[in-house]
Parts: structure tokens; sequence; C-alpha cells
């Protein structure tokens, strides 16, 4: 049996019997919805990180871009994967000093469940997203995010993900990082 344990606005857990699979987390708080911990089939090793050093925006199992774009004003980008600035020593080191600027950074924010689902073959979380540049709260992106745990032979489990992103008002351009960013 998958069990749903949901902490209203904060986070849903999702078990198998007593044996916690993942926790998706979308409260305020977080930059951006997030699965962490997310664990292995069959085991009780954690498959994430949270906020590593060396990438301290990322958070678990998530989905962003690097820029997000009108396609008709492409130097427009909004930053939905880093929440800081990205800085590399002469060592190389990579270091995140200080916050991006408000025109720069986006967010993703929760903005409801569809469908929270626990059941004997499958759990089931739907969830709609928005993606907001943080100087204005503009809602670039809609994201619908579908979740599906199933329980599989020898204490296993399965974890379907599927994301549908729709622009908002006008067509997006989306890519992971700049023409110098990809120089590195």
């Amino acid at each position: 049996m998958l069990k749903l344990l949901h902490e209203v606005g904060r986070s849903v857990a999702v078990l198998h019997d007593e044996t916690l699979l993942f926790v998706y987390r979308y409260g305020a708080g977080w930059p951006k919805p997030h699965f962490h911990p997310l664990y292995a089939p069959s085991s009780t090793r954690v498959l994430t990180l949270h906020a590593p050093r060396d990438y301290v925006h990322h958070r678990g199992l998530m989905w962003s871009f690097g820029r997000v774009a009108p396609q008709q004003r492409p130097d427009e980008w909004v930053n939905f994967w880093e929440e800081r600035e990205r800085e590399r020593d002469e060592d190389g080191q990579i270091s995140w000093p200080r916050p991006l600027p408000d025109e720069r950074r986006g967010t993703i924010r929760h903005t409801r469940f569809e469908t929270l689902e626990p059941g004997r073959e499958r759990a089931i979380i739907v969830s709609d997203h928005e993606w907001r540049r943080a100087s204005d709260e503009k809602v670039l992106l809609h994201q619908r995010q579908t979740v599906t745990a199933h329980p599989i032979a020898d204490n296993g489990w399965s974890f379907d993900l599927q994301w549908e992103l729709c622009a908002a008002d006008e067509p997006m351009l989306l890519f992971a990082r700049s023409e110098e960013e990809n120089q590195e």
C-alpha cells in the first residue's frame, strides 16, 4: 500500500507500507519545488543531495532552466536554475558570493494540487506551478507536474515523473546557459 503524508503548505511524503520513498517539498521558503530525500529502490540509500557546497542552488531532484526569455527579447532572460551569482577563482574553484539581482532571478511556485491519490497499486501526485520573475512576480510559464510511484517486486519501487510547460503570455525561449558560460 502506498501512503501519502501531507504537511499542508510544506510537503508530501510517499511511503510504501512504512518505508519512506521520497518527499515532495513545495512550501514557502523554497525557491523551487523539489524532491528530497529520494531513496533508491529496495534501499535506504538517499539518491539526492540538498544544496551541496559546490552547487548551493541545487535542491534534490528538481527541474529548471538557467535562462528563460521572451522569444522576441532574448536579452530579458530570467535564471530559474541558480539563485546566486557564480564566480570562479584563479584556481578554477566555483563560489556563489551574492544573490542574483531580482530582475534576473526566477522562482517556481507550487500553486495547487489537482490530485493527491494514495493506493495499493500506485500513488499519484499532480500539481501546478508558476515560473515567476522575482522583480515583479510576472508569471512567465505554467507547469503541470505528474508523479506516479509504483511498488515493484522485491520491495522495490518505480518513480515516473512528467513535466509539462506552457508559456503564460508570449512564446518563450528555454536554454541552459549563456554562450559565454558554454565556453567554460
